[in-house]
């Protein structure tokens, strides 16, 4: 299996981007990253994957770093049991 979380905000938006992102609605990122939780905590209950079964995980869209980290941490805590365990 493999995820992609779009985060649609950005500092500034490049006139190449073809990208659903937005300037100035950063006061939305909070409600954003919580519709997240609850849109992915559904599809995992509709696709029921196995653990372990993420091999990919891609994080774009707009500019991820404009996200504060702790806004990822209950992102993560839902993942991680689906998390492919990497070899050494």
């Amino acid at each position: 299996m493999l995820i992609y979380l779009h985060i649609p905000f950005c500092d500034s938006k490049c006139h190449y981007c073809a990208f659903n992102s937005y300037v100035d609605k950063f006061d939305l990122k909070n409600i954003y990253m919580k519709a997240i939780i609850t849109q992915l905590e559904q599809e995992l209950l509709i696709f029921k994957p196995k653990k372990n079964s993420i091999k990919s995980l891609f994080i774009g869209g707009g500019t991820p770093s404009t996200i504060d980290t702790k806004l990822y941490d209950n992102f993560f805590k839902t993942i991680k049991p689906y998390l492919k365990k990497m070899r050494k």
